[in-house]
C-alpha cells in the first residue's frame, strides 16, 4: 500500500475516512485523478439542463407508498419512477 493511503489510515477512522480511488497510490495520481473525473463531470449534461422542477399536489397515501418504495434505493429513484410513469400516461394519451 502507498504512502498516502497508509497516511490517510492512520489519520482517519475507518467509517470516516476518505474513498481515495483503487490503484491511487501518491497525491500526483489522486491529482491526476481528480482532474479526470471533474472533465467528465463537466462533459455530461446538469440535471437543470435537461429537467425542470416543478411542483405539483400528491395523495398523501400515495405519497408514502412510494415514499416506502423508494426508502432504501439510491438518490434519484423515485424521479426516475415518476419520469417512466408519467411518460407512460403522455404516450397513452398522445395515442388515443
Amino acid at each position: 500500500m502507498g504512502s498516502y493511503n497508509k497516511q490517510l489510515q492512520n489519520r482517519f477512522e475507518p467509517e470516516t475516512a476518505p474513498k481515495v480511488p483503487h490503484g491511487v497510490e501518491t497525491l500526483a495520481e489522486l491529482q491526476i485523478h481528480i482532474e479526470d473525473e471533474y472533465q467528465r463531470r463537466q462533459r455530461r449534461p446538469r440535471v437543470e439542463e435537461t429537467h425542470i422542477r416543478t411542483t405539483f399536489l400528491l395523495d398523501r397515501q400515495l405519497s408514502e407508498k412510494l415514499n416506502r418504495i423508494c426508502a432504501n434505493r439510491e438518490k434519484g429513484f423515485k424521479t426516475l419512477c415518476l419520469n417512466r410513469a408519467i411518460e407512460a400516461i403522455v404516450r397513452e394519451y398522445d395515442h388515443a
